[in-house]
């Protein structure tokens, strides 16, 4: 049996799979090991708001270059990410056995939290995304820039 949750204007998808659980979202399928329907919305719906309140936070000054389904938007694929990270971590490596799957601070300065935000400015807004991506992540263009190609870099492109 499916459920849905809304976060915002997001809509997912869950479905228990045996001893865990299948989410589909933007025409994705992620998979949860050892997880239940029940505890994984709770997680994500708590993880939502606080990376969602954070982007808008950081965007007060700026509401109307941004717009709030797009905020959602990245909110829920940062949440995914790094739900999906961590739990996949707790479930392979004895020592994450315990782990906290509760979204930490120190992510959204994450290298993993800039690609996902850049990529979806770069291609959404090829224009000024530059400008966008700086204002929601509270750096200056040239820190920005400089991550930037860190990044490009990183993944040899």
């Amino acid at each position: 049996m499916n459920k849905e949750i809304h976060l915002n204007n997001i809509k997912l998808i869950l479905s228990n799979d045996y001893e865990s659980v299948n989410l589909l979202f933007d025409n994705d399928t992620i998979l949860f090991v050892n997880q239940n329907t029940e505890n994984l919305i709770y997680l994500i719906e708590s993880n939502f708001n606080i990376v969602n309140s954070h982007y808008k936070h950081l965007v007060t000054n700026y509401a109307d270059e941004f717009i709030p389904e797009e905020l959602d938007y990245l909110s829920c694929k940062i949440v995914l990410f790094y739900l999906y990270l961590y739990n996949s971590w707790k479930n392979t490596y004895r020592k994450q056995n315990n782990r906290n799957l509760g979204f930490k601070k120190e992510d959204f300065n994450n290298p993993s939290t800039f690609d996902i935000i850049f990529k979806y400015y770069s291609l959404k807004y090829p224009d000024n995304w530059i400008d966008k991506c700086s204002k929601l992540l509270d750096i200056n263009k040239e820190e920005l820039y400089r991550i930037y190609k860190e990044r490009v870099n990183f993944y040899n492109f």
